[in-house]
């Protein structure tokens, strides 16, 4: 549009529907109606022409701001399993850490998260987490509904089956599943390699979940280490500030653990 000499360029965005025009409307007589000769410095303006054309351009919704939109929101009957958690061997088993090669004293915690990223809608949902042994032993688990074929399973066929159904939730049947499979990576800290007390990618583990009449979230989950099945309890302490939008994906911390063992 050229106003005063200038070239002004405007956009615009539909917000609302209009009521169609009543059928004395006349396109061509309301176009006259608005020229006021007093504005005209040159030659005069483009008379209405019924077949000129308007270019259009749509463009896409600003995308939602992070922690606003997901893939698929967690129903209210559904136990939100995502937060920070602390782990404690079976009976307090001393073995355990003493298995894996840190102190006696050493904290066990477990972080667990959603992946509902609407971006990411090729990979729909999956729980997954990041434990830590104190500071020298990490790990990445990924969840799946259980199954008694996933010991079974291939790589991608594990993969496959950690993107979520919409029905698949955590929580108390027979709505959701308060029982989850799921495999683990993990690496020694200092030299980056497999502990050799690490059995494979493949072994398929198992976990439950369960609701405490007093409103806590607890987990009892079996690791095998070094052939052994060992049992782990966990206990939610607590949320985890949202994730970043430029934060690892779960496949990248899956894939950041290597397959090599330690000399």
């Amino acid at each position: 549009m050229v106003i005063d000499g200038k070239h002004l360029t405007f956009g615009g965005t539909h917000s609302a529907e209009l009521d169609p025009p009543g059928p004395d409307f006349d396109l061509g007589k309301e176009w006259d109606a608005l020229l006021n000769p007093s504005w005209e410095v040159g030659p005069a303006s483009t008379p209405y022409q019924p077949d000129a054309i308007i270019q259009i351009k749509h463009k896409p919704a600003p995308a939602p701001k992070s922690g606003l939109a997901v893939v698929q929101a967690r129903p209210d009957w559904a136990w939100d399993i995502t937060g920070k958690w602390i782990l404690t061997p079976h009976r307090n088993d001393r073995s355990f850490r003493s298995s894996i090669g840190v102190p006696k004293d050493t904290q066990l915690t477990m972080s667990i998260f959603l992946a509902n990223n609407p971006r990411h809608t090729k990979i729909r949902r999956q729980y997954w987490a990041i434990f830590k042994f104190g500071d020298g032993i990490e790990g990445c688990m990924r969840f799946c509904m259980p199954n008694d074929e996933g010991s079974k399973w291939t790589a991608k066929e594990f993969d496959e089956a950690c993107m979520l159904d919409d029905d698949d939730w955590v929580g108390p049947s027979p709505q959701g599943s308060p029982k989850m499979g799921y495999r683990w990576r993990v690496k020694n800290c200092d030299t980056g390699y497999q502990p050799r007390w690490y059995i494979s990618e493949f072994q398929h583990e198992s976990v439950e979940f369960e609701m405490g009449d007093d409103g806590k979230l607890s987990f009892t989950a079996i690791m095998t280490v070094g052939f052994s099945p060992r049992i782990l309890h966990g206990v939610k302490t607590g949320e985890l500030e949202p994730r970043k939008s430029n934060a690892a994906t779960v496949k990248t911390a899956w894939n950041s653990y290597t397959d090599i063992r330690e000399p």
